[in-house]
């Protein structure tokens, strides 16, 4: 479940692959990388409202602003699916734009597509603390 301590995200598809700002610098790309333990991959759900979260890292000293993929804002959508979760943004077309992972490869940028039903569009999340 989604809180506003950190958390690493786990991506089911390729299940040794967290989501990571890459390097310590603001307004980087999401990437998948091995737990590395960073605060880079240390994730904040903020409820905003509904299932609407402000997603942030640790790194980026909890702005919500620091996350790049395409989309205007930070605010996501979080919602359970099949025991996982699928973290989405809206869409000019209305329809949702979800965190995808295309690759296992150390380093692949997560991107934003629409449903593909597929796993690589599941995430879980962990405690930092474990």
């Amino acid at each position: 479940m989604p809180k506003n301590d950190p958390q690493f995200v786990k991506n089911i598809a390729f299940g040794n692959r967290l989501a990571d700002l890459r390097g310590d610098q603001n307004n980087q790309d999401i990437i998948a990388w091995p737990r590395n333990g960073g605060i880079n991959q240390q994730f904040s759900f903020v409820p905003e409202h509904g299932k609407e979260y402000k997603v942030s890292t640790t790194d980026s000293n909890g702005n919500g602003d620091t996350l790049v993929g395409g989309g205007e804002s930070s605010t996501y959508t979080v919602q359970q699916y099949n025991g996982y979760w699928h973290i989405s943004i809206d869409c000019d077309d209305g329809k949702p734009l979800f965190w995808t992972l295309t690759s296992g490869a150390a380093g692949t940028k997560i991107t934003l597509q629409h449903a593909n039903n597929n796993v690589n569009q599941l995430w879980s999340f962990l405690d930092v603390l474990n």
